[in-house]
């Protein structure tokens, strides 16, 4: 559910927030999960936790609960009808902080309006109620945030040369414009726009090569010049 969609009302994103809350406050202790995805009390966790209270807000998620607040992303499918993909956005790597939480339902057949989806689940034989999943999970590029974080953490307890690069990467001021840690959620058009003018210019031996992103990273680009 991309946070700028339109289509996505606010009772319906506030509805989303009291399902995940109802999920990890009320389902997952029933099953000893109660832990699942929670985050250590350091900097790189107290940071990661940050990118969740986002989400938590966009969903209407009150301050109070953002602590039961602990997923990254939330699709809503029907198992029949999904291709076959690779999760690649997925965050597979973050020691005892990623995976999947999948809540299996049945839902009456009724509360579809899409007349094309309809008419596709009667064909696969429900007539009644349809299959339904919820999937909460972590983000892949939350998971690359956090092993930044934890890397800078690190380097914090070591040498001055090691302070010095921490202390250079977290500083953004006019003589460091490059904001290494800023906000996920950032604006794409206004990296996009900055780098217009260089698009429009490029001549021969110079080569624009887009860099591939998260939707939820900033637009980044980088530019090749063969000759060096």
């Amino acid at each position: 559910m991309p946070p700028q969609d339109p289509v996505v009302g606010d009772e319906s994103r506030a509805a989303l927030g009291e399902l995940v809350l109802c999920i990890f406050k009320k389902i997952l202790p029933k099953l000893n999960q109660e832990h699942q995805f929670k985050l250590p009390n350091t900097k790189a966790g107290k940071s990661r936790s940050k990118l969740r209270h986002g989400l938590a807000s966009l969903l209407h998620v009150g301050e109070t609960d953002y602590d039961n607040f602990r997923v990254e992303a939330i699709s809503i499918i029907i198992p029949i009808i999904v291709h076959p993909h690779t999760d690649s956005l997925n965050d597979s790597t973050s020691k005892d902080h990623s995976g999947t939480i999948t809540v299996n339902c049945s839902l009456p057949l009724n509360i579809i309006t899409n007349a094309t989806l309809l008419k596709q689940l009667k064909s696969f034989g429900y007539t009644d109620t349809f299959p339904c999943s919820i999937i909460l999970y972590a983000r892949k590029c939350c998971g690359s945030f956090y092993k930044l974080m934890c890397t800078l953490q690190q380097l914090e307890q070591g040498s001055n040369v090691e302070k010095a690069i921490v202390e250079s990467i977290e500083k953004k001021d006019e003589y460091n414009p490059r904001d290494y840690i800023g906000n996920i959620f950032d604006n794409h058009n206004i990296y996009r726009d900055s780098f217009r003018n260089i698009e429009d210019t490029q001549g021969s031996g110079k080569v624009e090569i887009p860099y591939t992103y998260d939707i939820m990273v900033r637009l980044m680009y980088a530019i090749c010049y063969p000759e060096y």
